[in-house]
């Protein structure tokens, strides 16, 4: 009897790892930031368009943020997920400064050319869209890779991925205040064990490229109000 007891035991043991090996978890998850000041005060923040590294220029590629200064090699960005990014950052800032009196206005087509002009003059453009509106910083996205899921929420063929920068730009003296990036490819739980919180907030689930982006912009709000005053 006391042995069958212990062949049971070792068999519930085996089981439970077999099914936490098949879950998914994150094979890759940084969020990198740089203050630049002990703490950031604003009123007003001008979204702008998020900028598609891929398309200016080429999958695979290493290129250099200018305003960060940061190299990230360029992924795959499906089509139409520049409006789902946008939409993303919006409501992030606007939940997370909802108690701030910030005021948070969406730019729909300005786009600065970081990649296609100098950077003294993409600032100045910058520095002009927000004088418009009346923003004293300018909060500038961009997306690096974006490929989203094959499948469902508990089995996939492919999995989600996402790469892309969040960089923060003071209006009157045209620098960089605050910066993040993120880059995650989901895998199973078994090939990245340090990742077990993201899988508990999960709930175990394969998300979507959207969810994904979604919860890091979250994390970074999150990051960004810690140094609001």
């Amino acid at each position: 009897m006391f042995k069958k007891n212990i062949l049971r035991k070792k068999s519930c043991v085996i089981f439970f790892l077999i099914f936490v090996a098949l879950l998914p978890g994150c094979s890759h998850s940084v969020i990198g930031k740089k203050q630049k000041q002990p703490t950031l005060s604003f009123k007003h923040v001008l979204v702008l368009p998020f900028i598609d590294a891929f398309k200016v220029r080429g999958e695979n590629v290493e290129v250099r943020n200018p305003l960060s200064g940061n190299s990230v090699v360029t992924g795959f960005v499906e089509h139409n997920v520049l409006g789902t990014m946008n939409v993303e950052l919006t409501k992030a800032l606007r939940r997370g400064f909802m108690d701030k009196s910030v005021t948070i206005t969406a730019e729909k087509e300005f786009a600065p050319g970081l990649f296609e002009k100098e950077l003294g003059e993409a600032v100045s453009r910058m520095q002009k869209a927000a004088g418009k509106a009346g923003a004293d910083v300018v909060m500038a996205g961009i997306l690096y890779d974006y490929r989203e899921r094959v499948g469902r929420d508990y089995g996939v063929e492919t999995p989600a991925r996402i790469s892309f920068e969040l960089n923060l730009v003071n209006v009157e003296t045209g620098r960089l205040v605050w910066q993040a990036h993120y880059k995650e490819k989901q895998q199973s739980l078994n090939k990245n064990v340090f990742q077990l919180s993201t899988f508990l907030r999960r709930k175990g689930r394969w998300v979507t490229a959207k969810q994904m982006a979604a919860d890091a912009m979250n994390q970074m709000m999150d990051d960004l109000l810690k140094k609001y005053d």
